[in-house]
């Protein structure tokens, strides 16, 4: 909105009411919490000792063979090992965006509108749009319905903007990792906030659509399932083992689980679970032609593309995850003998035995059954743990 305002004095008031209402939020915000300060309540101690606590490094000193490297050289050097990391296996299946021609738009209401700008977290950093969550949820009655002729065009059409694909990648310091070395930090991504917003309302409608036909083995981003869940439906099999057999459980961790989806495994699982075909459209220029950038310090590196995965810094992309992955659960159920729990991209499989022998003899025919199982839905295969 700063940006598209040609008029110099109006553009210098706009961000002097940004600025003022992100200075009164904060403020506002630690009011609220500095009255909830307890001496025994953890959550009074988690918010008390970042600020007194001291600031270690928390940028890249990455360094090869012993030499520094620039943070020109850091953003690229980041840059491939986020990006560039994946290739299509041969039999994953082609993406086609579904024809809407013939099937009937149901728009997007004021009330979805609104039930998404509650549930927008405030406080975090905006994309390369930079708007803050915080400035949208202050918007009026006249510029929400701009949004939402927006959202509802974007969804009729199935477009999304080239800036809505658009991504930058800041790496976080791991808790206790060297600052030297790449695999200690996290990648976390920035994107539009009005992409986000959208994506928070095509969410809802896609979970109102699976949350019943989700395998009840997948206990991760799911409402009112927690990890518990997943430890429950595993002891309980473990339980119903006979007095002779033994239980034999592998626990597999799927590598860049999450940046390595494919994406033609997404579409049509979503039109196989009878997701609307708007919906459907949508959700593929949503995953297509991504691109994100890497930032260290202010400079960044090159544009990388992104073939796979999705994104997990909006409410969207982990559910698109499950939903592709729920196929996996299916084929493992018509395996006999073979039980499995899933929390999000972590699994665990069991099998009852007579002697754990057998488990040792089919143990290398059984791990590339599973490869074969995921191939075509997780391109980054299963990681150390398997």
């Amino acid at each position: 909105m700063v940006q598209e305002c040609k008029n110099e004095w109006k553009r210098d008031a706009l961000i002097c009411w940004r600025r003022k209402v992100l200075a009164d939020t904060a403020v506002g915000r630690w009011k609220e919490n500095v009255a909830k300060l307890s001496a025994t309540d953890s959550a009074s101690w988690n918010l008390a000792k970042p600020i007194y606590a001291p600031r270690p490094l928390t940028s890249p000193a990455l360094e090869v063979d012993g030499h520094p490297l620039t943070k020109r050289q850091q953003a690229q050097a980041l840059t491939q090992m986020y990006i560039h990391r994946s290739t299509k296996a041969p039999h994953a299946p082609k993406m086609e965006i579904p024809s809407t021609r013939r099937c009937t738009f149901r728009p997007i209401t004021e009330a979805e509108l609104d039930v998404a700008l509650r549930e927008l977290s405030s406080g975090t950093a905006p994309g390369n749009d930079e708007i803050h969550c915080e400035e949208l949820k202050q918007l009026g009655s006249v510029s929400r319905r701009c949004i939402l002729c927006l959202f509802n065009y974007n969804l009729c059409t199935g477009q999304v903007q080239a800036k809505w694909r658009q991504g930058i990648i800041v790496p976080l310091l791991k808790l206790n990792k060297a600052t030297s070395s790449m695999a200690s930090f996290r990648p976390v991504t920035l994107t539009s906030t009005l992409r986000k917003l959208m994506a928070r309302v095509v969410a809802r409608r896609v979970r109102d659509c699976i949350e019943d036909m989700l395998q009840p083995q997948q206990a991760g981003f799911r409402p009112a399932r927690s990890t518990p869940d997943t430890l429950m439906h595993v002891t309980r099999t473990a339980r119903r083992r006979k007095d002779s057999e033994k239980t034999a459980a592998v626990f597999i961790d799927y590598a860049r689980a999450f940046d390595s989806v494919d994406h033609g495994c997404i579409v049509n699982e979503l039109l196989s679970f009878g997701v609307g075909k708007h919906l459907v459209a949508w959700i593929a220029g949503f995953l297509q032609e991504r691109t994100a950038t890497v930032r260290v310090n202010n400079v960044m590196s090159e544009e990388g593309s992104l073939a796979f995965g999705v994104p997990r810094s909006s409410r969207l992309g982990p559910l698109l995850f499950i939903v592709a992955v729920d196929s996996v659960s299916v084929r493992v159920n018509c395996i006999p003998g073979l039980h499995d729990g899933f929390f999000a991209d972590d699994r665990t499989i069991e099998r009852m035995v007579a002697h754990l022998s057998e488990i040792q003899q089919d143990k290398a025919a059984r791990i590339k059954q599973h490869r074969e199982l995921v191939g075509g839905v997780l391109h980054g295969g299963i990681g150390g743990k398997d």
